[in-house]
């Protein structure tokens, strides 16, 4: 994760993720997911209970990830690796499946 001002970065693994979608306004799919870091130690100590939500098109296709805490947008940022583990996931688990 990085924080929005650069002071904090962390590559995590994930060693499981859980995911969420619902389809908002005709328009966009919301993915809520939540996630266990391998290494429970590399999250932030500020983030208290991280979660995170993906904006995509009616089509599947990806406009935004949103790192959460407590239900809530946070100062961080997912990494192109963190994102790419959760798209797997999506992809695997067929999450989008019954959108597009």
């Amino acid at each position: 994760m990085i924080k929005y001002d650069g002071s904090h970065y962390k590559e995590l693994k994930f060693a499981s993720i859980r995911a969420d979608a619902d389809l908002r306004d005709g328009q966009w799919i919301d993915v809520y997911f939540d996630f266990v870091a391998s290494v429970p130690q590399d999250l932030p100590v500020e983030l208290r209970q991280p979660s995170g939500w993906l904006i995509c098109s009616s089509e599947g296709e990806v406009v935004q990830f949103v790192v959460l805490d407590e239900g809530c947008d946070s100062e961080y940022l997912f990494t192109e690796d963190e994102k790419n583990q959760v798209l797997e996931y999506i992809r695997q688990n067929h999450v989008l499946k019954s959108f597009i």
